[in-house]
């Protein structure tokens, strides 16, 4: 009995112990639930804005951040910009676009947006959006008053949102945040008085881009500075010189790029020499010159934009240059031979289009009647086609994306160009290189794509259509033909495309002599994405962008 007896005592002391852990585990959690409760864990919503879309009716539209707690989000009314707003939505919103509806024409309405976390607490607002009621429908969600020069974006002022550059070579640049307003503007000129690039149509080699790796974007750039050139880097904010390093001459292009394999792309690639260039130079984000190269046949070793890209996956950029690639330390990897049809090479692209095969591939437009396909690793030719480009054409703008929804793998889009438009545009299968259609005759600036619907193949954007992969219409522009007739010999805009609200449908910029307007699609949005800038690939892009 003695025996038994201390046996039960020890397990009822087990037990007792057991509910002491629990009680104590339950207190910790209640306290930690309590803490996280108490805690923000969901940021306010960015880029709301506002616009008409007739009927006495508004749409809105704001950025989603793909917050894990994230739960929906409550829209807030006024009358006027200070005064209590009323929430008008009756459930909660769970995507980020709402209608309001039934409202007062010419009457002036105030909104504002709360995020809603999973425990149902409220964020702060957003910002405000103003919009007087009017019949008529319009997607211009922002107007900024600027002329010339081309455009850059980035985050200039940490603030999350997607702020603009523009700048016309030795001349100027003018930075604008993300409502319009100036930030800063500088002009590089020699006492002389400004300079005159006689390519006036070109982009500026800038880029904006984090090259410092501090969590702030700088503005890599040329800059001209008492008769001298220089490779410097400006702070996004201010304008002002971080640092800068002697250039013996012009140079015409810039792209960020990674030739060191750090986790975030670090270097700069510069292309001097004139508008094809024949001389490169690789540098560090401090500025120290890592390789340098020069074309011993410059008339056919070059290119518009040589294009820095990891085409071995080996975790450091190599350059495509045309007929020549480099590895990532300058040294020649092989060279490609078009022939003696082509000359240099117009438009490349590296992507990974045939999956089967290691590595990725590069798609080159060749000055003269011809595209081809390259395997990267090795340069082998996949494909090479020229019958469907007509006698007097040459491939420009190569893009490359899922296009058709009904085909495998991707798609490239180039625009056939002749001496003066109007041009043709041009869809291939990118695995065969074969012809699924061509448009003659419908535009004088070169068609791009577009992620304008958010679906989950891309369409073309050309001067007054957006179609998508099949040609049918998506979006009609005829009433903007004239603005764009105009900048696309004079204003420089050069039908740019950009995520600029971060709600993952893409908006183009168009001018016409006076103002920037950035179109976005006032269509209900029913999917909560995140926008591709979350993507360094995406944002890489869009620091390199270039007119080929």
């Amino acid at each position: 009995m003695r025996k038994m007896r201390g046996s039960v005592d020890k397990n009822w002391k087990e037990i007792l112990e057991l509910l002491l852990c629990i009680v104590l585990f339950y207190g910790l959690v209640r306290d930690a639930h309590a803490n996280v409760n108490t805690e923000k864990l969901i940021s306010n919503p960015k880029w709301l804005y506002a616009l008409p879309i007739g009927n006495c009716e508004v749409i809105l539209n704001w950025r989603y951040d793909g917050n894990a707690h994230l739960l929906g989000y409550n829209v807030y009314r006024s009358l006027a910009s200070k005064v209590e707003y009323k929430k008008i939505n009756k459930s909660l919103i769970n995507t980020t676009s709402y209608i309001d509806k039934g409202l007062r024409e010419n009457e002036i309405y105030y909104y504002i947006v709360r995020a809603v976390d999973s425990f149902g607490k409220e964020s702060g607002d957003s910002n405000k959006a103003r919009i007087k009621i009017d019949s008529k429908r319009s997607n211009v969600v922002l107007t900024i008053n600027h002329y010339g020069g081309d455009v850059h974006f980035g985050d200039l002022d940490n603030d999350g949102d997607i702020d603009f550059l523009f700048s016309k070579w030795d001349e100027y640049k003018k930075t604008y945040n993300d409502e319009g307003l100036l930030m800063w503007e500088v002009y590089p000129n020699s006492p002389g008085g400004p300079l005159h690039y006689n390519v006036d149509w070109d982009p500026t080699p800038t880029a904006i881009w984090d090259i410092d790796g501090d969590g702030k974007n700088e503005v890599i750039c040329q800059y001209y500075l008492d008769n001298v050139f220089y490779l410097a880097i400006l702070d996004g904010a201010t304008g002002e010189i971080k640092k800068k390093v002697e250039m013996p001459e012009r140079f015409h292009k810039l792209a960020i790029a990674n030739f060191r394999g750090r986790d975030i792309p670090q270097d700069i690639l510069i292309n001097i020499g004139g508008d094809h260039g024949c001389q490169l130079r690789a540098y560090t984000n401090n500025l120290i010159l890592l390789w340098k190269w020069n074309s011993k046949n410059p008339n056919l070793e070059v290119a518009h934009y040589p294009q820095p890209g990891d085409i071995d996956d080996d975790g450091k950029d190599e350059v495509v240059l045309g007929r020549v690639i480099l590895e990532s330390d300058g040294s020649v990897k092989y060279r490609i031979n078009p022939g003696s049809r082509v000359t240099h090479a117009d438009s490349i692209v590296i992507d990974d289009l045939i999956p089967d095969l290691s590595g990725k591939e590069i798609i080159i437009g060749w000055e003269g009647p011809l595209i081809g396909l390259y395997q990267g690793t090795t340069g082998k030719v996949i494909w090479e086609k020229s019958s469907y480009i007509d006698n007097g054409y040459h491939v420009h703008r190569v893009k490359v994306g899922d296009i058709l929804r009904n085909n495998p793998g991707k798609e490239i889009l180039f625009t056939e160009k002749s001496n003066k438009p109007p041009y043709k545009i041009a869809l291939v299968d990118a695995k065969s290189g074969n012809l699924i259609w061509k448009k003659g005759g419908i535009t004088v600036q070169e068609a791009t794509l577009i992620s304008w619907t958010g679906a989950e193949t891309k369409e073309v954007l050309g001067d007054n259509f957006i179609v998508d992969g099949y040609g049918d219409k998506v979006y009609s522009r005829e009433k903007e033909i004239n603005k764009l007739d105009f900048f696309a010999y004079n204003f420089n805009l050069n039908l740019f495309v950009c995520d600029i609200i971060g709600d993952y449908r893409e908006e183009y910029l168009i001018g016409d002599g006076n103002k920037v307007y950035i179109h976005t699609n006032i269509d209900y949005n029913p999917l909560k994405k995140p926008s591709p800038w979350e993507d360094i690939n995406y944002q890489k892009e869009i620091a390199n962008w270039n007119l080929y």
